[in-house]
């Protein structure tokens, strides 16, 4: 049987790469999901743009943050605590608003599990976007990160958007507090771990790109008036 799995999307101000994103999860071959949208967006109405395109499920929080605040911690703990609590079976995934999956990946995941009932976590491809000015992490070769083993020291090696896992009851919780804000999925890749190791799942891919340059280039044309947020 063909297991649910649930994405949380997490967006904020980049209604171009937002689009991309949201493609990237009409196209799945694997239609039996679930798509949480935690919705920080300030400069354009996140909803609407979802309603663009034809998914099957769909949940958009919307979430209030202070830009005084924004500016001093990283709501994403907070906002993935927030979906988790919303999650109560099958898989679990996680996708910024510029970055985007292959068409597969819900169904690579999905058949994984399904064939491995002793494993509980895994991860896939994370291909960084050829753009020049991307800053890649120092894990990264050819343009990418992976492993070709199992991970058990997942702490700063696996990024969020290329890991995938089941539900947990009671879930594990990504960090809030101040000391771990910079690095959330770290930490909280490191709880889960203690138990269980993150295998590689080479079926999996996902494309990252600059989340500071995308955010910056979207608000600039908003404010030059060369971007119209709504139909951009």
């Amino acid at each position: 049987t063909p297991m649910l799995v649930n994405c949380v999307l997490l967006s904020y101000n980049r209604p171009t790469w937002l689009r991309h994103a949201l493609l990237s999860v009409s196209a799945q071959t694997h239609s039996d999901y679930r798509l949480i949208v935690m919705d920080e967006s300030t400069i354009f109405d996140v909803e609407k743009v979802v309603e663009e395109f034809m998914l099957r499920k769909v949940d958009i929080v919307k979430v209030k943050v202070p830009p005084e605040e924004r500016s001093r911690r990283n709501p994403v703990g907070a906002n993935m605590n927030t979906a988790l609590s919303m999650i109560s079976e099958g898989l679990v995934c996680s996708l910024c608003d510029d970055d985007y999956f292959y068409p597969t990946w819900f169904a690579a995941a999905s058949r994984h599990f399904e064939e491995n009932p002793d494993h509980h976590a895994g991860f896939g491809i994370l291909n960084y976007s050829k753009d020049p000015e991307m800053r890649m992490s120092p894990l990264t070769q050819w343009g990418r990160r992976f492993f070709y083993q199992p991970v058990t020291d997942p702490f700063c090696k696996l990024d969020h958007t290329q890991v995938v896992h089941r539900v947990f009851n009671p879930p594990y919780r990504w960090p809030e507090e101040f000391d771990k804000i910079k690095e959330p999925d770290a930490y909280y890749f490191r709880e889960i771990a203690q138990k269980y190791p993150f295998y590689p799942i080479q079926e999996l891919a996902v494309v990252k790109r600059d989340h500071e340059k995308a955010l910056r280039w979207n608000v600039k044309a908003i404010q030059d008036g060369t971007l119209d947020p709504s139909r951009e």
